[in-house]
């Protein structure tokens, strides 16, 4: 008996090139990339202003707008359109220079919400007005430059605190989106809020987890002035976040829900010894971007620390995940004490930024960040922006919805063994670190003969009923949401053909001979 197994089909990645949402960035001091050439090339900006910044293009690639940060009264936002000229209604919105403290979120094909924090307001003496917001921009007016068609509409509740970071990722049904933010005051807490976001509006009560270590407002004078991000995995499923301390915590996020879980502490350097102390004579974390499979996590630090780190989701446990922590740019690579936040980019590449004067004007970047530890491939001074264009490097890069990038690791085949015609599989196995958790397997071996043709083992064993060829499929089912098939090719020959010759049908008293062949013995019942 002979049998053959060809592997045929193999879900992979999403094509970058269907992603082009994210093809522009604009990130201040005059500076932006184009990423449809390769290398991308350098653009120009409206403003020298290094922070709050996000674009957006279109499903083509053209730039359509983007935020900056105004250095006018309030420190607040304004909308640029593609030719870096105002946006029509879109001067000063609400906003503040932080980390993470605008993102742009499509809304349908020619509206967007810009949603924004205001840091400014929580130095008010209380009560405190609202301290997010969000406007509506209309691409289909202003003959196609787009216009705000709704400014500045309170989001969270007046009076509560939020840190001044915000990340989005695709909700589970492939429509709607979840923002997150965490609550902030003084001392803190450690309450998460996730907002649907959908094209009828955003749900303006959240779903809240109590979660992780608590964090502070970093935007009130006499404490630590901490910044920091929180990120999610491209998949959506995990979600990262810098504490004070140079703490960095990884959750599980439901994308049905809205809700974290399993909170791993990956890093915890330093504990100031009062609360005066400023990060900035600490270590202290900067930032954080997942690898477009979700199976690595860069963390920038500044000051007495390794500047980037990378971890590895893609172990079994948490304890290997820690032990995996690996120095991507050391020290002595820059001159400088701080690394800005990487940012993952619409190449598949990471970008970072420093204060450098051994690369000035210039862009670091991770050319191959799925990969484990060296063989990432840190380009020191990958991109070149020139002495006039990038007097001094914009501190946070383009905000981004790195769900737009989600590559899906390279699953593993089916294996199988086969004994007469008997063939027992395996399934894959996937990193639930990396929030590949599978919670069902349903296999169909298309044996159409067979009273089994079906299986939600993950390892099963099935008999085919006849030579011939199979085209078996094993659908992934993950957890909260989705699914990846694998198809497998299976020929099956050598089996016995087992044939009756004789007459069949006899009355009673009648008698018949029969023939058989196709075996070296038989058992007759």
């Amino acid at each position: 008996m002979k049998a053959q197994l060809n592997l045929v089909f193999l879900l992979l990645a999403l094509s970058l090139s269907a992603q082009k949402e994210y093809a522009n960035w604009k990130f201040g001091w005059y500076a932006g990339l184009n990423f449809l050439n390769n290398p991308p090339t350098v653009t120009s900006g409206s403003t020298s202003c290094a922070a709050a910044t996000a674009t957006q293009s279109d499903s083509l690639g053209n730039l359509l707008f983007y935020t900056q940060l105004s250095f006018g009264a309030g420190n607040d936002l304004v909308l640029f359109n593609k030719n870096n000229d105002t946006l029509a209604n879109g001067g000063y919105l609400i906003g503040s220079m932080v980390s993470q403290p605008v993102i742009i979120v499509p809304r349908n094909p020619t509206q967007y919400y810009v949603i924004a924090n205001d840091a400014d307001h929580y130095q008010l003496p209380f009560p405190f007005p609202p301290m997010t917001y969000y406007s509506i921009v209309d691409m289909s007016l202003a003959s196609g430059s787009g216009s705000v068609v709704a400014k500045n509409i309170p989001m969270s509740n007046p009076g509560t605190p939020f840190v001044n970071k915000m990340t989005v990722t695709r909700h589970c049904n492939g429509k709607d989106f979840w923002l997150l933010m965490h609550g902030g005051g003084q001392p803190g807490n450690n309450l998460y809020y996730s907002y649907l976001v959908t094209a009828v509006g955003i749900n303006t009560v959240p779903v809240i987890t109590s979660i992780g270590a608590i964090q502070p407002q970093g935007e009130m004078p006499a404490f630590p002035f901490y910044r920091g991000q929180h990120k999610f995995s491209p998949n959506g499923r995990k979600v990262a976040a810098t504490m004070p301390n140079s703490t960095v915590e990884l959750y599980d996020f439901n994308t049905a829900t809205g809700q974290l879980s399993n909170m791993i502490r990956l890093d915890s350097l330093f504990a100031p010894s009062s609360p005066s102390v400023s990060p900035f004579d600490e270590q202290s974390v900067r930032g954080l971007e997942f690898s477009p499979d979700g199976s690595k996590l860069y963390v920038s630090y500044i000051n007495k620390h390794p500047h980037l780190c990378q971890f590895d989701l893609s172990l079994a446990n948490p304890a290997l995940i820690k032990a995996s922590k690996t120095i991507i740019i050391p020290d002595t690579i820059t001159s400088s004490a701080y690394m800005y936040p990487p940012q993952l980019a619409y190449d598949g590449k990471i970008y970072v930024v420093s204060v450098d004067t051994n690369f000035p004007n210039h862009l670091h970047s991770i050319n191959s960040p799925n990969l484990a530890g060296a063989a990432c491939g840190f380009n020191p001074g990958a991109i070149y922006f020139g002495s006039s264009l990038f007097p001094a490097p914009g501190k946070n890069l383009a905000t981004t919805i790195t769900s737009f990038f989600e590559q899906k690791p390279v699953l593993p085949p089916i294996t199988a063994s086969i004994v007469c015609g008997t063939v027992q599989f395996s399934a894959p196995v996937l990193s639930a670190m990396a929030g590949y958790s599978v919670v069902s397997y349903s296999w169909n071996f298309n044996d159409v003969l067979s009273a089994t043709n079906t299986s939600t083992l993950k390892n099963p064993t099935h008999q085919f009923s006849a030579n011939g060829t199979y085209t078996v499929k094993l659908a992934l089912n993950y957890h909260p949401c989705g699914t990846d098939t694998l198809k497998q090719v299976i020929n099956i020959s050598g089996l016995p053909e087992i044939s009756i010759s004789g007459k069949t049908t006899i009355c009673k008293g009648e008698s018949t001979v029969l023939s058989f062949s196709g075996a070296s013995a038989y058992t007759i019942n």
